[in-house]
């Protein structure tokens, strides 16, 4: 199944990368077009397809919340935020928001 059109979508979602710097943004959704076009590529339909799209776009919303929490308002915010989003914590050698955004796009499930 071609995920194309589901590709615009991650595109067009301000709740991906609105509070992210470019260079977090272009990598946010490097990964989740990567990971939406294998999860339609496995899709049997098009109701699996937007079932995963969803839930690849909720945990990239996540994510960047954590990441512009941890920037904005410090490690122990960014951990409460991790925690209500269902993510890893606390990231290892963690020095700048690039670097919590790549740890938590590395963690194994994720």
């Amino acid at each position: 199944m071609s995920g194309e059109h589901y590709i615009e979508r991650l595109l067009e979602d301000e709740g991906l990368v609105g509070a992210l710097d470019d260079t977090e943004a272009s990598l946010l959704i490097e990964t989740l077009t990567a990971r939406a076009l294998n999860a339609c590529k496995r899709a049997a339909s098009d109701a699996d397809a937007e079932s995963a799209i969803s839930a690849i776009r909720r945990y990239g919303r996540g994510v960047s919340r954590v990441v512009s929490t941890w920037r904005d308002e410090g490690a122990a915010k960014a951990a409460e935020v991790a925690r209500q989003n269902q993510l890893p914590w606390p990231p290892t050698l963690a020095n700048a928001p690039g670097d919590v955004l790549q740890w938590l796009l590395d963690q194994p499930g994720s």
